[in-house]
């Protein structure tokens, strides 16, 4: 940690926009202890699973090892450091991935593709980061039944958000003239800790692609900037459970409250009790990333009724908005 920190320093001092790569992350030497020596460690230094996953790192890359889908190219000759068998290297590149599980910004790259195509698609995801537009999206899935967030049977990390939407120069821009979007801030926290952000969706009319921008703040940022709150949004509040499941990353989340918006959207309303579809059950959506061509496969512990990814009706910004206030059509 301290030479990450030494070098995220340089780049601070450098004046220059700069990009800081690490091969390995902190949180991977849990994979390579015992459950009771890690949290021996994190109670003898002090430091927390939300500081060393979350706050330590904008976002995480994992390239899945040759052992899982690119079997014929995983030798151990060429590098003296790997020492485990085919089996040995699965079950750690497993988990070193289950110890990455609840970071906002989990990429998982595997052997679908050749080589090129697997560092290709590194790119698109640093792209990504960088706010520069790329084929990747997030994809929205429609649940349900709302108990399915209470019935996950494999590993999850759960937190509690709240997604506060900012006051902008005029309504459905970002300040320029050729991008339309909006801004908000986020606090996710677990066991007492949290993180923040500040974030610019930016949707660009002509080719209806978007590009978000995004960093870290810090607590008393965060309640700078909640004074600059949109007074026609609703702050959105919601459960998130991140999970894996045959090497995809998922997000689940419930949306426990709109704060009391009294609206009705398209199937959807974000009621006192929190946002509902029109038959009353809370709203339930699954989140997970990939092409727009790609069919992902979902979790048969769900039941995923339909993609919403392109019904703006269910973005957290549509949902947030206040009844008898003008809304824009982001």
């Amino acid at each position: 940690m301290a030479l990450e920190d030494a070098f995220m320093q340089l780049a601070r001092v450098s004046g220059k926009p700069s990009v800081v790569i690490c091969d390995r992350g902190t949180v991977d030497s849990k994979a390579y202890i015992a459950d009771d020596a890690w949290n021996l460690l994190l109670n003898k230094t002090g430091w927390s699973i939300v500081g060393l996953r979350d706050k330590q790192y904008d976002a995480v890359l994992h390239l899945i090892s040759a052992a899982l889908g690119a079997e014929s190219f995983y030798q151990t000759v060429n590098n003296p450091t790997r020492t485990e068998s085919l089996s040995g290297a699965k079950e750690l590149d497993l988990r070193i991935l289950n110890a990455w599980i609840g970071h906002p910004r989990l990429y998982i790259i595997d052997n679908s593709t050749d080589f090129k195509g697997k560092m290709d698609r590194v790119m698109e995801v640093l792209c990504r980061q960088l706010g520069i537009m790329s084929s990747g999206t997030v994809r929205k899935f429609l649940l349900r039944d709302p108990k399915d967030f209470y019935n996950i049977p494999v590993q999850y990390e759960e937190f509690d958000v709240e997604q506060t939407f900012l006051r902008q120069s005029s309504p459905g821009t970002t300040g320029t003239s050729q991008e339309a979007g909006y801004v908000f801030i986020q606090k996710r926290g677990q066991h007492g800790v949290s993180t923040y952000r500040y974030s610019t969706k930016l949707l660009f009319p002509d080719s209806q692609e978007k590009a978000v921008i995004e960093r870290q703040i810090t607590g008393v940022e965060y309640l700078t900037l909640l004074k600059q709150a949109d007074p026609t949004r609703h702050v959105v509040k919601k459960k998130v459970r991140c999970f894996l499941w045959n090497h995809r990353y998922y997000e689940l989340s419930s949306f426990a409250s709109a704060a009391g918006a009294a609206g009705t959207t398209a199937g959807t309303t974000a009621g006192a009790g929190g946002a509902q579809h029109s038959n009353g059950e809370q709203l339930v959506v699954l989140y997970t990333d990939g092409p727009s061509s790609e069919v992902p496969s979902m979790p048969p512990f769900l039941s995923v009724t339909k993609e919403v990814t392109a019904d703006r009706r269910y973005s957290s910004y549509t949902l947030a908005h206040k009844h008898g206030t003008r809304d824009s059509e982001l």
